[in-house]
């Protein structure tokens, strides 16, 4: 059986403003556009024999992706789009003579 995870924690703003003659709007602090604060992994894998013959081959994994902002806007009052956070989950197998 092999088990696998990750977990990734990420900070990315803006360091500084934009320019004033810019056509987006971007303040210091802010995040960075399809940046997630958490995201992580988690998987099993398992092999097994079936038969004398015939090994198995089966795992899974769950995979999350936390919510992310849209692109920066024109004006300071315009709101970025939210894009929600989601998981998925992957299952896999197989067999072989």
């Amino acid at each position: 059986m092999t088990i696998g995870a990750w977990i990734a924690w990420d900070d990315a703003v803006l360091t500084e403003a934009f320019p004033q003659h810019s056509t987006s709007y971007g303040a210091s602090g802010e995040r960075l556009p399809f940046s997630t604060r958490i995201s992580g992994n988690f998987s099993v894998d398992q092999n097994f024999v079936l038969t004398n013959t015939v090994s198995g081959f089966a795992g899974g994994s769950i995979s999350y992706v936390g919510d992310r902002l849209g692109g920066f806007s024109g004006t300071a009052s315009a709101l970025r789009q939210i894009y929600p956070a989601y998981a998925q989950i992957d299952l896999r197998g197989r067999s072989q003579i």
